[in-house]
């Protein structure tokens, strides 16, 4: 065998070794958006993540300082839970970077903890969290370019999320 041959065995070894490396990646995304995760998988969220009083659910954004598509869902769940008492909004970045290119002066809830990110990170950011008030994550979707996000968070988190309770001291539901 010559040194060209043996070039081009290497070099078709080396493709078919990305061609199957990117087809697991792409499959193993596609089983955790259709939540192929047995009951014994069933995630918690870390305990500063939890709806805590007044709030039914927290919806939690993943997001990372060089995701370009992270600005604009964090605009948009702002705008989505802006008149949603019972959603606690709380956006959840590794790093004070991030949270520096997302901050804004709504008083949202940003955290910028590395440890808590990484136990929510699956290997893609941005994605969508709902936790219940056990702690369980009762909802994952991951975001694209391509993602209609008003429709995204309408679709996971109808209105209203609880029914109202008449009465309430502000008037909103809880």
């Amino acid at each position: 065998m010559n040194a060209a041959t043996a070039l081009a065995l290497l070099s078709l070894v080396v493709s078919g070794f990305t061609v199957l490396a990117v087809g697991a990646v792409y499959a193993r995304l596609r089983a955790l958006e259709r939540g192929r995760a047995g009951a014994e998988d069933i995630r918690h969220a870390p305990a500063p993540l939890l709806p805590g009083s007044g709030h039914v659910v927290s919806l939690v954004l993943l997001m990372d300082a060089g995701c370009p598509i992270c600005p604009r869902l964090w605009r948009a769940a702002r705008a989505f839970a802006a008149d949603r008492a019972e959603v606690r909004l709380i956006g959840l970045v590794a790093g004070q970077e991030a949270a520096e290119r997302l901050r804004d002066p709504s008083g949202e809830t940003l955290i910028a903890d590395a440890a808590m990110w990484a136990e929510l990170y699956e290997g893609y950011t941005p994605c969508v969290y709902l936790v219940g008030a056990a702690g369980a994550v009762t909802h994952r979707h991951f975001v694209y370019g391509d993602t209609d996000i008003p429709a995204l968070l309408a679709r996971i988190l109808p209105e209203p999320a609880v029914p109202a309770i008449p009465g309430g001291p502000d008037g909103h539901a809880r």
